[in-house]
């Protein structure tokens, strides 16, 4: 196996720009950035794709791993308590998971599997995690 790329993307984000202010925003996504870099071990890697969407890149990760780790950001998401200027807010995360083998070349094709698992994640309740797979892929095609 060649790891696993978690998707995640934070739930009901854009209250808090509407509550309290992009200045807000920014801040709860720096905090949001140093609580997954706290969760994820070498050698994984975070980064802020853009908004709210960040990406988890466990290269060494099995299956079983990618889902206990996504897990466990899905928890610690939800018991985090994010505040800025005396207010608190509350946040979940939804994350699509993506098995990496040396067959996918094309990053752009994951990064969209990854999305599209998210999505899913989202549509199915939010706070959790979905495992792309290939029978998901065809039935989200358009077509």
């Amino acid at each position: 196996e060649g790891g696993v790329l978690l998707f995640l993307d934070l739930d009901h984000f854009a209250s808090v720009n509407d509550l309290a202010g992009h200045d807000a925003g920014d801040a709860l996504l720096r905090h949001f950035a140093r609580l997954l870099e706290t969760m994820v071990r070498q050698p994984g890697m975070v980064a802020r794709l853009g908004g709210d969407e960040f990406a988890v890149l466990l290269p060494d990760a099995s299956v079983r791993e990618g889902l206990a780790q996504a897990d466990q950001l899905c928890q610690a998401t939800s018991a985090w308590e994010a505040s800025y200027q005396g207010q608190r807010f509350w946040l979940g995360v939804s994350i699509g998971m993506v098995v990496l083998d040396a067959r996918q070349a094309n990053i752009a094709a994951v990064l969209h599997a990854a999305d599209m698992a998210c999505y899913e994640a989202k549509r199915q309740g939010r706070g959790r995690v979905h495992e792309h797979s290939a029978a998901f892929a065809a039935s989200a095609a358009p077509g």
